[in-house]
């Protein structure tokens, strides 16, 4: 089997670790193989018991038609979009869902409008006249 350049550098690495993290990456190992090795037996059995009621049923499902195609595949970040900032430290945003952070309550409670925490898009801002949207 080529050795790769992946498989060089993890090589180099290995040979210079300690005895001791040698056996801490040993167990990391083990622990990781037994954790795939009980998804895989849970994804099997699954897979035998759909078989087993497709027969039964007459139907045909599949994977993917059972579980939903964004479940076969890892999750992503979240792609909800702030709403709203907070006008004392630009780097603090909501996105107008769940429980509303203090820097929100306090800005309204202060006296603050909507309109001035909310993330105003390009298209929002009024464009001069002459100039194209």
């Amino acid at each position: 089997m080529a050795e790769t350049e992946l498989s060089k550098q993890v090589k180099n690495l290995v040979d210079k670790m300690s005895l001791s993290e040698l056996m801490t990456l040993e167990k990391e190992l083990e622990r990781q193989k037994a954790k795939h090795g009980r998804i895989s037996k849970i994804a099997k059995e699954f897979q035998k018991r759909l078989t087993t009621w497709n027969k039964r049923m007459g139907t045909s499902f599949s994977l993917e038609e059972v579980l939903g195609s964004n479940m076969l595949r890892p999750r992503k970040g979240s792609r909800t979009l702030a709403k709203y900032r907070n006008p004392n430290n630009q780097t603090e945003t909501w996105t107008g869902l769940g429980r509303k952070p203090t820097w929100f309550k306090k800005a309204i409670a202060d006296g603050a409008k909507l309109e001035e925490l909310s993330i105003k898009k390009k298209t929002d801002e009024p464009q001069e006249e002459g100039t194209p949207p």
